[in-house]
């Protein structure tokens, strides 16, 4: 590193080096840089105001959790979900058909089947197989 004797060399010097080039790269670098932070600090402040202004439709919903599972019926959820499978309850002599009856056998199945599950998205068919999808939120 050079030593000036006096505050006039060490000017002469600065002026030489900014007219040759040699301090604008670091000032192209800050300018860089400080458009770059500007620039994510203007992109988080967009999705923060998108996420906080959510606004729920009128099929928007909060749907029950029973016996360790949310419960979707003709609908289904909002959240990314994988799904597992699906299991079928057709109708027998045995059961009596009604909604709680069927649910609570495809809630037993799904228990044994897919225990990682979170969710089961049921529909149900008049004078068919009910069935119901089990998924697994992500």
């Amino acid at each position: 590193m050079k030593q000036y004797s006096n505050c006039s060399e060490l000017m002469e010097s600065r002026d030489h080096s900014e007219k040759n080039g040699a301090g604008t790269k670091s000032r192209t670098s800050r300018i860089n840089f400080l458009s770059g932070f500007l620039i994510g600090i203007i992109s988080l402040s967009f999705l923060a105001f998108k996420v906080a202004n959510y606004e729920p439709k009128n099929s928007t919903a909060e749907v029950d959790q029973y016996q360790g599972f949310y419960i979707f019926v003709d609908s289904k959820p909002v959240k990314e979900y994988e799904y597992l499978g699906t299991l079928q309850y057709g109708m027998s002599l045995m059961g009596s058909g009604q909604y709680q009856d069927v649910r609570d056998k495809l809630i037993k199945k799904a228990k044994k089947e897919y225990p990682k599950a979170d969710g089961l998205i049921f529909t149900f068919k008049d004078g068919g197989t009910d069935r119901c999808d089990a998924i697994s939120f992500k």
